[in-house]
């Protein structure tokens, strides 16, 4: 009898042994099964993270370039160096170019562009040229068109804050008004004349007879 009892508690023990061993197997086989979803899954958000990027570039490419406009600020006629000539015949003239030129214009004629003789009347290409430090400081095209019509004191401080080739530009402005007779307030002949150093009250106009 003592035999068969140890016999029936080593039978049992090695059933318990498969058990568990089989058991074993059947864990370290949903971790791997797992481990295998959870890396499937971080390669669908790769895929379509990298799917979203493509679709977005395709985008930018498909976008149409904008065109970009430059003001002749001068009072005379303007020539504007790109792949080619081109010429802006008076004052507040401007032309329109497409982002390709633009770029060429701005390589060809950095003083021009950086002075405020040529105004580019785009902010985003103007950054994108890293010009914006240089355009904080400049007059625009609206604000130079209507200067004249403020009175002397706004004038004053809008020459004293501007570029050298701006402030000529004013000056110009001004000369222009006088030669080709046209009114213009005594106060701003006679502050802004003692700002530039010239007497500008005592430019004849062309027509004038005597």
């Amino acid at each position: 009898m003592a035999t068969r009892k140890k016999s029936e508690t080593t039978v049992k023990t090695n059933e318990e042994v498969i058990t568990e061993t089989v058991d074993k197997e059947k864990e370290l086989l949903r971790k791997k099964v797992s481990q295998q979803e959870t890396e499937i899954d971080k390669l669908k958000a790769q895929m379509e993270l990298l799917l979203s990027s493509m679709k977005s570039e395709q985008k930018e490419k498909k976008a149409p370039k904008k065109n970009i406009k430059f003001i002749n600020m001068t009072t005379g006629g303007f020539n504007i160096h790109g792949t080619r000539f081109y010429h802006l015949d008076k004052q507040f003239d401007f032309q329109v170019f497409s982002e390709n030129e633009a770029r060429t214009i701005v390589n060809n004629m950095p003083h021009a562009v950086a002075n405020g003789e040529l105004y580019i009347a785009d902010h985003d290409f103007v950054e994108e040229c890293e010009l914006d430090y240089i355009y904080e400081n400049l007059i625009d095209d609206v604000t130079l068109k209507n200067l004249l019509s403020k009175d002397a004191r706004d004038i004053c401080e809008v020459y004293k804050n501007a570029s050298e080739s701006q402030k000529r530009i004013i000056v110009d402005m001004v000369v222009e008004k006088q030669i080709n007779n046209e009114q213009i307030d005594a106060n701003i002949l006679i502050s802004l004349g003692k700002l530039c150093g010239m007497d500008l009250i005592g430019i004849e106009p062309l027509d004038k007879e005597g």
